[in-house]
C-alpha cells in the first residue's frame, strides 16, 4: 500500500465515532473505517479487497460494500448557513463567492468531497496523493467555493523556500502597509457594524485613504475602534434584530479589533515615512491568522526546511511560530491545512518523512476514467448543452485510446519519452473548445482542442496512429471541408 497503518489512524476513527455520539449505525461505523484505515491504498484492486473485509467485520454485505463503492453518491445541499455533504455538515461563510469554474458533479468527485469534508468538520489536516490529474486540487476549490471560504493554493517545489509560505522583511511602500490596513478594517468593520447606516463614516475612509492622508486615516480607524469596544460590550444587554454581535462571535470579535488596534498603533508610529522595513506575511501565516484554508500543492516536492515549518500547524494546539519576529501565532478556529501530492516515482519526488505524513488524513484520488457515467459527466460540464450523445461517446473513446496506446508504448514524444495523458489533458482541450466555439464553430474547436492537447507532443511517425483515432470522434463530418474552415475573427481583435 501507500503507507502502513499507525496508532494515529485508530485515535481519528476514534474521534469521528466519538463526533457521531453513536456507534449504533454500523454502517456509519464502516464509512469512518474505510476513510481512516483504507484510502491510502493506491492499488484500486486491493483497496476493493480491503473494503470487502473491513465490511465483513461490521457485518456489511458484500452487495452493500460494491454498491457503496460504485454507486455511492452522497447528496450535497445548502439549507440557510449551513453545507451539508453527505455525513460532513460545514457552516457557510457569508462572504460566499458567486464564482464557479466548470465542476462535473459525478461520483468519484461526490465521495471525494464528502470525505474532505468530513476531514474539514474535524479540522484534520489533508492529504491527497494520487496520478496528475484526478482532479484533487479542484475538488478542494470546490469545497471552499461552495462553504464561501478563501482557499490560496501554493505550488512547492525544490526552490521553495520557507520564506515563501512564512513570510519575511522586505522593504515595503507605506500605502501598502496602508492598503492592507484598509482591507482588515473593511471586512472587520462589515461583520460589527451595518455598512448602510454608516454609509457616510466608511466614505470618509475611503476619501482619507484615496488622498494618502494617514493621520486622518489613522484617526477613523481609532474612531471606529472606540464604537467597536462599546458595541462589543453593550452586546450582552442587547438583543436587538439583525444585530451582527452576538454572544458566539463576540469574543472573536474582541480578538481581531485588540489585532487591528496594535497594527494601528504601528502604522501611526511610522510617521509618514515613504519606505519602511516590515515584515510582510507569507501566504501560509496570512490564512493561519485570518481563518482561510490553504492547499499546498507538490508537497513532497519541497524541501525538509520548508517541511518543518508544517509541524506546529500540525499539533493538537495548531500554531505557526516566525523564527524572524520570534512571534508564535496561534491559528483562527476556521484555517484548513490541505496538501496534495503525485506519487514519489515522479522525478524529484520523495517521500514525505512518516512523521509528518501520518499527522494528516491521507486518501489516494483514483483517476475516474474507467467510469463511462463520470466521464460522461465532466465532458458534458466543460461543453455546450447542444453536443451530441453519440459525439460524447466517441470522445470518451479516443481518450481511452489515447491513454491504451500510450501505455503500449506506441506513443512516444519528442524526446522518445511515453506522452503521460490524463482528465486535465482532456479538460483542458474541452475548455478550448467551449471557449472558441463561437469562432470556430463548435466541431472544429473541438477537434483543434483534442490535436494541441494530445496529438502535437508526439513524434511525427507515431502522430499518425493517434490522428486517425482523433478522425473517428468526427466519423459524422467531412473533415477535410471543417478543417478548411477560416474561423471568424471577433470584432476588433487584432493579432
Amino acid at each position: 500500500g501507500s503507507g502502513s497503518l499507525s496508532t494515529s489512524d485508530l485515535i481519528k476513527w476514534c474521534t469521528r465515532l466519538n463526533k457521531h455520539g453513536s456507534a449504533n449505525d454500523h454502517f456509519l461505523v464502516f464509512q469512518e473505517a474505510v476513510d481512516a484505515f483504507t484510502m491510502k491504498e493506491s492499488d484500486y484492486a486491493r483497496w476493493r479487497a480491503l473494503i470487502i473485509r473491513v465490511g465483513a467485520v461490521f457485518g456489511i454485505s458484500r452487495q452493500r460494500v460494491d454498491n457503496f463503492a460504485d454507486q455511492h453518491s452522497p447528496t450535497v445541499s445548502t439549507t440557510g448557513a449551513v453545507l451539508k455533504v453527505g455525513r460532513a455538515t460545514l457552516p457557510i461563510d457569508s462572504g460566499a463567492s458567486s464564482d464557479r469554474m466548470p465542476f462535473a458533479d459525478t461520483h468519484h468527485s461526490r465521495c471525494l468531497l464528502e470525505r474532505i469534508a468530513a476531514c474539514v468538520q474535524l479540522a484534520e489536516p489533508t492529504l491527497l496523493s494520487g496520478e496528475t490529474g484526478t482532479g484533487k486540487t479542484t475538488v478542494v476549490q470546490h469545497l471552499a467555493t461552495l462553504a464561501g471560504r478563501p482557499l490560496a493554493v501554493f505550488n512547492l517545489s525544490q526552490q521553495s523556500d520557507s520564506s515563501d509560505l512564512l513570510g519575511g522583511f522586505r522593504p515595503v511602500d507605506i500605502s501598502l502597509i496602508a492598503l492592507r490596513l484598509r482591507e482588515t478594517f473593511d471586512a472587520l468593520f462589515a461583520r460589527t457594524f451595518s455598512k448602510d447606516k454608516n454609509a457616510e463614516f466608511l466614505e470618509k475612509v475611503r476619501v482619507a485613504h484615496g488622498k494618502k492622508d494617514w493621520r486622518r486615516l489613522a484617526l477613523l480607524f481609532n474612531a471606529a475602534m472606540g464604537n467597536a469596544a462599546k458595541a462589543l460590550e453593550s452586546v450582552e444587554g442587547e438583543r436587538r434584530k439583525k444585530q451582527k454581535i452576538t454572544a458566539e462571535n463576540v469574543d472573536e470579535l474582541r480578538n481581531e479589533w485588540a489585532e487591528f488596534r496594535a497594527s494601528v498603533v504601528d502604522f501611526e508610529a511610522l510617521k509618514g515615512a515613504r519606505m519602511v522595513f516590515s515584515f510582510v506575511e507569507g501566504a501560509l501565516v496570512r490564512a493561519a491568522r485570518t481563518g482561510g484554508w490553504i492547499l499546498l500543492d507538490e508537497i513532497n516536492l519541497a524541501t525538509a526546511e520548508t517541511l518543518a515549518c508544517l509541524g506546529g500547524l500540525l499539533q493538537r494546539e495548531r500554531s505557526l511560530l516566525l523564527a524572524e519576529t520570534g512571534v508564535r501565532i496561534p491559528c483562527h478556529p476556521s484555517f484548513r491545512l490541505f496538501a496534495c501530492m503525485n506519487p514519489s516515482n515522479d522525478v524529484g519526488k520523495r517521500e514525505l518523512p512518516p512523521g509528518l505524513r501520518s499527522s494528516f488524513s491521507e486518501f489516494f484520488v483514483h483517476p475516474p476514467d474507467a467510469n463511462t457515467d463520470d466521464l460522461l459527466s465532466i465532458i458534458r460540464s466543460h461543453l455546450p448543452a447542444n453536443v451530441p450523445p453519440a459525439v460524447c461517446h466517441r470522445i470518451i473513446a479516443f481518450y481511452r485510446s489515447a491513454k491504451q496506446l500510450a501505455s503500449e508504448h506506441k506513443l512516444v514524444d519528442g524526446a522518445n519519452q511515453r506522452p503521460h495523458y490524463s482528465l486535465r489533458s482532456l479538460t483542458r482541450a474541452l475548455t478550448y473548445a467551449r471557449q472558441n466555439a463561437q469562432a470556430y464553430a463548435l466541431k472544429r474547436a473541438l477537434y483543434d482542442g483534442l490535436f494541441m492537447t494530445f496529438v502535437t507532443q508526439l513524434e511525427s511517425t507515431t502522430q499518425l496512429v493517434l490522428v486517425a483515432e482523433l478522425h473517428k470522434v468526427f466519423a459524422d463530418d467531412n473533415i477535410r471541408q471543417m478543417l478548411g474552415h477560416v474561423p471568424q475573427g471577433s470584432p476588433g481583435s487584432v493579432l
